[in-house]
């Protein structure tokens, strides 16, 4: 049976370091519901170091088979910390580009050449970006991010994880 949250974890774990603010970070990953998400954010505070970037694996997946192969609805959430003083145009050039931009990047190329995945019809991935993702409704946070939501279909199988660099 193939787990995609352990692919997933065992994909993003080769992940290079991304840029936040001039300092490089190892990027997070983990997933579940908003509920999920809060209580992760709320652990890593007291824990203290680094909690960005954050790749999010929302939950409930939708996956059709339970076998090799399966496939998958993802919907990623890659989010970097940021404050609420900054203009759209300022957030551009502090996190979506250092940050944001080569994050998803990296993302799509694991999922592309990992040994065990395959993004099935790019054509209609969806990226949405989100400055400021701090919102008062349903996915509201503790802290204030800009944010690109990435969904795609992937194809995963219980192949072996291919070596690749970035």
């Amino acid at each position: 049976m193939i787990v995609v949250e352990e692919r997933l974890k065992e994909l993003f774990a080769t992940l290079p370091t991304i840029s936040v603010n001039g300092t490089d970070y190892k990027p997070i990953y983990d997933f579940g519901s908003h509920k999920h998400l809060l209580r992760f954010l709320a652990s890593k505070r007291k824990e203290g170091g680094n909690i960005y970037p954050l790749i999010w694996l929302q939950t409930p997946i939708k996956q059709s088979g339970d076998d090799s192969p399966v496939l998958v609805d993802l919907k990623l959430i890659l989010a970097t910390l940021t404050t609420a003083n900054l203009s759209n145009t300022e957030r551009l050039e502090i996190t979506f580009k250092p940050t944001l931009f080569p994050l998803l990047e990296n993302v799509k190329k694991s999922l592309r050449v990992s040994g065990f995945s395959r993004i099935m019809n790019p054509d209609k991935n969806s990226e949405t970006k989100h400055y400021d993702y701090e919102d008062k409704g349903e996915n509201k946070v503790t802290d204030i991010w800009d944010a690109i939501k990435f969904e795609c279909e992937v194809r995963f199988t219980d192949c072996e994880q291919k070596v690749f660099n970035y």
